[in-house]
């Protein structure tokens, strides 16, 4: 699948989608327009993980070393009170979308994730930084909050205490605290992200598809309910997977040779 370059540009090699935005005059600020590329390349990959072309990873990143400075300001400062109310909820909607997806996600956050960037970061299920990114939810400073989900996400990532802090400080934080505080997974040189970003997705060759769907729908359970109602879930999810009939993980490990799992969740 590869999508027509325009706000974002869109490719799909092997296992790995890479989705870049590709705004670089306005710093990959979000616009309206934007959010909607986003959206639907995110529905193509959804659709495709039903099927038997599905890559097993996600890569989001963003144009000219930079990740994305925010919302689209110049965008929303113009615009009426309903058309803010909408920009909200599209935003929050392809945020969400991108969380649910059936697959790991990753975020590669160069130069700055602030904002609605540091929000859509936030939906992945991994981050990357370079030495000189820049972090934060600044809204405050405008006059707003942040809208697209990182009010209920970054707590999750870094617990209440400081997520209390940023979210209502505005302050920005550098790549050094962001991986102290487990925003991002690690910090690499720029010359060393490609290296890193395949050492990383490499292990997903072996792994089922359909196992690390379930695995990722088990951890956002993990996020909203109590300890017995997550072991219950994890319990008929493992239960589901084993009912299938096909074992080829265990079959392999007797034979003593890589697993081929299918691509498609559900078919292993």
């Amino acid at each position: 699948m590869t999508g027509t370059p325009q706000l974002t540009q869109f490719e799909s090699a092997g296992d790995v989608a890479t989705l870049t935005l590709n705004r670089p005059e306005a710093k990959n600020a979000l616009s309206q327009e934007m959010l909607l590329e986003i959206e639907a390349h995110l529905l193509a990959v959804a659709e495709a993980c039903q099927r038997s072309e599905g890559p097993r990873a996600v890569v989001l990143r963003g144009s000219s070393g930079i990740f994305a400075a925010g919302a689209d300001i110049r965008q929303m400062a113009h615009a009426e009170d309903a058309a803010l109310v909408a920009y909200l909820s599209l935003g929050q909607r392809v945020v969400a979308l991108l969380k649910r997806l059936p697959l790991p996600t990753l975020c590669i956050a160069e130069g700055a994730a602030l904002g609605g960037g540091l929000e859509f970061l936030l939906a992945c299920d991994w981050a990357l930084a370079t030495p000189k990114t820049r972090f934060g939810l600044p809204e405050v400073k405008l006059g707003i909050m942040p809208g697209f989900g990182g009010t209920q996400r970054l707590a999750k990532r870094v617990g209440e205490l400081r997520a209390s802090e940023l979210a209502m400080t505005g302050r920005i934080i550098d790549a050094g605290e962001a991986l102290a505080i487990g925003l991002v997974l690690d910090v690499v040189e720029p010359a060393d992200l490609e290296a890193r970003i395949e050492r990383l997705l490499a292990p997903l060759g072996l792994t089922s598809p359909a196992a690390v769907a379930a695995t990722k729908r088990a951890l956002a359970v993990a996020e909203t309910c109590d300890i017995d109602r997550g072991l219950a879930f994890e319990a008929a999810e493992f239960a589901s997977l084993i009912a299938g009939g096909k074992r080829e993980g265990f079959q392999a490990f007797l034979e003593k040779r890589p697993p081929s799992f299918a691509r498609t969740p559900g078919e292993d």
